[in-house]
């Protein structure tokens, strides 16, 4: 470990879950419950998303089949990740598809109309055909 590495709580209790799923693994997989070992472990319920990500983020878990009601989860549990390894991983909550998709989306639209003025280029193109229409005698 280096002087550089910040041990954060969040770190240890990363560290802390792992553990407890490697326990309970069986080959290499764990089944149960994430939250109900999390809670076992008496950790803080606010940092369960950050932890989990972390380690999912540096692969020390992967998920093969997310549980339900009934339905247990099973993870894959490869090497304990090291603090190093943690302390690389962003906690920042990252966007959901929905927002990535409308993100793109509009980033389309701007490449595609640039800084046009859209109602001014409709009432341009209405005063244009009412000239070409009086122009020719077809008001409608």
């Amino acid at each position: 470990m280096t002087d550089d590495v910040v041990i954060k709580p969040v770190y240890e209790q990363a560290l802390q879950l792992y553990d407890a799923m490697k326990k309970q693994s069986t080959n290499g997989r764990y089944s149960g419950s994430i939250t109900k070992t999390y809670r076992d472990l008496g950790l803080a319920n606010g940092n369960y998303t950050a932890i989990t990500r972390l380690l999912l983020g540096v692969g020390a878990i992967t998920c093969e089949q997310r549980g339900a009601r009934n339905i247990e989860s099973i993870y894959k549990v490869d090497e304990r990740p090291t603090l190093e390894e943690l302390s690389s991983v962003t906690l920042t909550t990252r966007p959901k598809a929905d927002t990535v998709l409308y993100e793109q989306r509009l980033a389309d639209l701007d490449k595609r109309i640039g800084r046009l003025d859209i109602v001014k280029a409709l009432a341009n193109l209405e005063s244009r055909v009412s000239k070409l229409e009086n122009e020719r005698g077809t008001n409608a």
